[in-house]
């Protein structure tokens, strides 16, 4: 089976490292020892954008399904903290909680405890 790598994340201290090598399947392994912690298929689309939590505990990722998920490394559980209907390209977890999200529709969003908080419409799409 061939296999292309879509894209890699490497947390702050270098100890994990989580990559994409499907359409929406995200891979999370143990540097130093190689070992996978988990494999995740949250998306129901192509993920586009993997991002480490500012504590390393959780991975952001978004994807062409209209959503943004956080994925808790430890337990596997994944919370959904956006569905809207855009394509989204990046997702950016703050220390604060927020995630700032962009997409297909052209609007910088602010995501806070599962809701939408604030929307900035930016004219381009940004990724």
């Amino acid at each position: 089976m061939n296999k292309e790598l879509r894209r890699i994340s490497i947390v702050t201290l270098a100890m994990f490292l989580a990559l994409f090598v499907s359409t929406s399947v995200i891979q999370v392994f143990a540097t130093y020892t190689c070992e996978m912690l988990g494999s995740f298929n949250v998306h129901k689309a192509k993920v586009r954008s993997i991002a480490w939590s500012p504590d390393d505990s959780a991975i952001v990722s978004a994807g062409l399904d209209g959503c943004v998920f956080s994925t808790r490394i430890a337990t596997g559980e994944h919370v959904p903290l956006a569905k809207h209907k855009c394509n989204y390209t990046s997702a950016v977890p703050t220390a604060d909680g927020k995630v700032y999200a962009v997409g297909s529709d052209r609007h910088l969003k602010v995501i806070s405890d599962g809701a939408l908080q604030a929307e900035l419409n930016c004219g381009v799409v940004l990724t």
